[in-house]
């Protein structure tokens, strides 16, 4: 029994490791069993083919490990008093640690490389479970079917962070007047009461299939901002029935739209007829038709 003699794959010198061993253990080890040490040689962390190892087999008063052999041909530079207490700590931690994927510091053991390819087997899975759902047919796209808790929960956040996050770049609006007011309310009443509904105004056919429904916007539009609103009217909102008005209407004509929703929350129904009565023939218009004068029949 004396002390495992190794050799330093960088300058080919041998060194006394910490490690007991026997020339009959020896004759055990795999050809290519290595192991991850710290080197007493050149200081640096590398592998060691334990197959090329040697025993040093004299007395252990006249060798001390990682140093000079008096009675042996292993003859072995002598290194600081640091440098052994490393040495033989990590040694010892390497001959109970997996072999690493590769040496180095950085160097992923075969557990967590397991750990790894587990989690993205778990993931390749999933995505082929949800593709055979969906590709099955099974998921209903009926409008008719109401979405349940979690999915209307995950729409609603969705849809509120989107709308924050895209609208932050929407300039400040402009002072509502008026005019602007009644300009949107023609809007409304020609684009978007058959959906909302209003004050003592019943939603239309559209709007009762629509799912989501439509918000009534007397309770809604105090959660949202001005520049929000003016996002959400000007581009719409997947997947809600909502449309884009981008296309159709000039961002002035958007903000009336703006400026006369902002008055909902605190509308009566009496308040919602005057504006109607006083608004009289239908007379809206969109885009380049809402700067001319309309072409009136005698």
């Amino acid at each position: 029994m004396g002390k495992l003699i190794l050799s330093c794959a960088k300058t080919g010198r041998a060194f006394k490791s910490g490690f007991q061993a026997s020339g009959a253990d020896l004759g055990y080890v795999p050809p290519k069993w290595k192991a991850t040490l710290l080197c007493a040689i050149c200081h640096r962390v590398h592998e060691f083919n334990f197959a090329e190892a040697r025993v040093c087999e004299c007395a252990d008063d006249c060798c001390r490990p990682y140093g000079e052999c008096q009675n042996c041909e292993f003859g072995v530079r002598a290194t600081t008093a640091a440098a052994v207490s490393r040495a033989a700590s990590r040694s010892a931690a390497s001959v109970l640690r997996p072999r690493s994927f590769k040496a180095g510091r950085n160097a992923l053991t075969m557990q967590q490389l397991k750990f790894i390819g587990g989690i993205g087997f778990t993931l390749v899975v999933v995505a082929g479970l949800v593709a055979a759902y969906i590709y099955s047919g099974a998921f209903d796209v009926a409008a008719s079917t109401p979405d349940n808790a979690f999915e209307q929960s995950l729409f609603r956040t969705a849809m509120r962070r989107s709308v924050v996050a895209m609208s932050r770049s929407i300039r400040q609006p402009p002072r509502f007047t008026d005019h602007m007011v009644k300009d949107g309310f023609d809007h409304y009443e020609d684009m978007c009461g058959g959906c909302h509904g209003g004050p003592r105004i019943e939603r239309g056919e559209i709007g009762k299939g629509l799912n989501p429904p439509a918000p009534n916007l007397a309770d809604a539009v105090p959660a949202w901002s001005p520049g929000q609103l003016f996002w959400i009217v000007k581009n719409g909102l997947k997947m809600t029935g909502m449309p884009s008005f981008g296309k159709t209407h000039d961002d002035n004509q958007i903000w009336s739209i703006v400026a006369f929703i902002e008055q909902l929350p605190g509308m009566s129904d009496e308040q919602y007829q005057e504006m109607k009565e006083q608004a009289g023939p239908d007379t809206h218009a969109h885009g380049p038709e809402a700067t001319r004068p309309l072409d009136v029949a005698n």
